[in-house]
């Protein structure tokens, strides 16, 4: 990986940026590949009629073009927010809203409001760890607990404003990557699968099933009533969560050239960080069942991915830094935006359209605006 000592640092890359045009806006706007404004026909959808195309995505221009559906997106942009601090190197990025949560290592955690009456992100909280907890390398967030993982078999429950140890729990194996729903932690444990955790009681989280996969369970991400599974050299996988105590291996699989490290999934799409191959589209919904749809190469290792709608997702490509790849058409992905060029990015996540980037030492806040929908008024009405 691209040591950041040896590239600009981001908040550099991100005033210079800035200082290429007055309007940041459209500076933003304005898409690395001019074919990202065309139309891009999706030929598994035919069509009649305009309406039959609609998306119900804000982001896109639904239109029926000689009988298939076609999406563009002229007006979108990809916007950054704001830097966050580079004291220390930061693990893990979640974010909620408009508050962002850090994982920074041996030096605990942070919490931050990204949007404040100054106009600039600031710092609300956080800690380091007390002695015996390790250090803080992935955090999740509800809106009273936070869940820290220590990059060992443990998980720390956490009260979210202040701080202070609530509960915890011992995985059967390293812990990778943790997808949250309600009640429930689904784990992905290195060499076991995918281990189910009730959170009924947070000062007492209990074990659940284990769901074994074929290979090492690094990346999840919860799709409605399954987990789709960044299973190391053995691919994507797929565990069934209709009985939340109960996890049980789907048995279908898409094998990768790259090592599955990370994963996102979304409506029909899922998409793939592999080590050593690139980004890894599959549909998810194919008739005959799952099947990758595209790989996009970078020049450096893709660590992680995170989708902000149906349409585009965020690939942390190591050296090459972060990259938005627009999915209009799922067959063909391309890089759309380049935020902050030069800077290694390794952790991505995403909440609706809000992004967080880990970049060297800092944490990038970005988000996709797209217009708001017209409102339709009755002239006729008073």
């Amino acid at each position: 990986m691209l040591n950041p000592a040896e590239t600009w640092p981001l908040w550099a890359v991100v005033a210079l940026c800035a200082a290429c045009n007055e309007d940041a806006t459209a500076r933003s706007a304005a898409p690395r590949d001019a074919a990202v404004d065309a139309d891009l026909t999706d030929a598994a959808r035919p069509c009649a009629e305009d309406p039959a195309c609609d998306d119900d995505d804000p982001c896109t221009v639904d239109r029926c073009v000689a009988g298939d559906c076609a999406y563009a997106r002229p007006d979108a942009a990809f916007q950054i927010v704001g830097t966050l601090s580079a004291d220390a190197g930061a693990r893990g990025a979640f974010v909620q809203g408009d508050r962002v949560f850090v994982a920074r290592g041996d030096r605990g955690y942070e919490a931050w409001a990204v949007e404040t009456d100054a106009g600039v992100p600031a710092m609300q909280g956080g800690r380091a760890p007390v002695e015996g907890e390790g250090a803080f390398v992935g955090i999740l967030a509800d809106d009273q607990f936070l869940y820290v993982w220590h990059g060992d078999m443990r998980l720390t429950v956490l009260a979210r404003d202040s701080g202070d140890p609530v509960g915890s729990y011992s995985a059967r194996d390293v812990i990778k990557d943790v997808a949250l729903l309600p009640r429930y932690l689904y784990l992905a444990v290195f060499g076991k699968g995918v281990e189910g955790v009730d959170l009924q009681d947070r000062a007492a989280p209990r074990r659940l099933g284990r769901a074994p996969t074929p290979g090492r369970a690094e990346g999840v991400a919860r799709r409605g009533d399954e987990i789709v599974v960044a299973d190391g050299l053995a691919g994507l996988a797929r565990v069934d969560i209709r009985q939340r105590d109960r996890p049980t291996p789907i048995d279908t699989r898409v094998t990768t050239e790259g090592r599955a490290v990370a994963v996102d999934a979304r409506a029909s799409i899922a998409v793939l960080a592999e080590r050593g191959d690139g980004l890894g589209v599959v549909d998810l919904e194919a008739p005959g069942g799952p099947v990758r749809r595209a790989t996009l190469h970078f020049e450096g290792d893709v660590l992680d991915v995170a989708l902000l709608d149906d349409h585009t997702v965020a690939v942390a490509a190591g050296a090459a830094g972060l990259k938005i790849v627009d999915l209009l058409d799922p067959a063909a992905p391309r890089v759309w935006f380049e935020p902050a060029p030069g800077v290694a990015c390794d952790h991505v996540h995403a909440d609706g359209r809000r992004l967080v980037a880990t970049m060297g030492g800092s944490v990038l806040v970005g988000a996709l605006r797209c217009p708001e929908p017209e409102v339709e008024v009755d002239a006729g009405a008073p």
